[in-house]
């Protein structure tokens, strides 16, 4: 005899449970995936929003303009880096970026926050080594005059 007060709990009510643990364990595992192919897909565009702007400043005679890009937190720092020279390179980001083949020149920190373009190359530029903490904007100068072959890019 069940005493008053006293629930039954019966397999129909565990299945359920189980059911809805399950559910919403798979919610947040599709909203967690979600969220970082959204910041993988600003960053894809942060980049060729890059070379876009690049490629438009090499084809033009004279340029000279500021750009700003709005780029994912997680991206602590961008830096516009020459792997042939070492100047003004900090030590803790030359030791992560070394491994990377010498034609990439644009690498995103920390890398495991960059997706698959942590590290890429941007043709037709010219810069002295730099980089840049990222507060969510970051903006660029680009300049070229009419005797130059490549694109300057500066830290405003």
């Amino acid at each position: 005899m069940e005493k008053k007060g006293q629930m039954k709990i019966s397999f129909g009510m565990i299945f359920s449970l189980i059911i809805i643990i399950a559910i919403i364990t798979t919610a947040f595992f599709v909203i967690r995936l979600v969220l970082k192919n959204q910041r993988c897909m600003e960053i894809n565009l942060v980049i060729e929003d890059l070379k876009e702007n690049i490629d438009q400043a090499w084809k033009s005679e004279k340029v000279s303009y500021d750009k700003e890009f709005s780029v994912p937190t997680q991206i602590k720092k961008i830096c516009f880096i020459n792997l042939n020279s070492r100047d003004g390179i900090p030590e803790e980001v030359y030791l992560e970026i070394r491994e990377n083949s010498e034609s990439d020149n644009l690498f995103l920190f920390p890398a495991n926050s960059a997706c698959e373009r942590h590290a890429t190359s941007l043709n037709h530029i010219e810069f002295d080594n730099f980089c840049i903490d990222n507060t969510g904007k970051i903006s660029l100068r680009f300049e070229k005059s009419l005797d130059e072959d490549f694109v300057r890019i500066k830290n405003e």
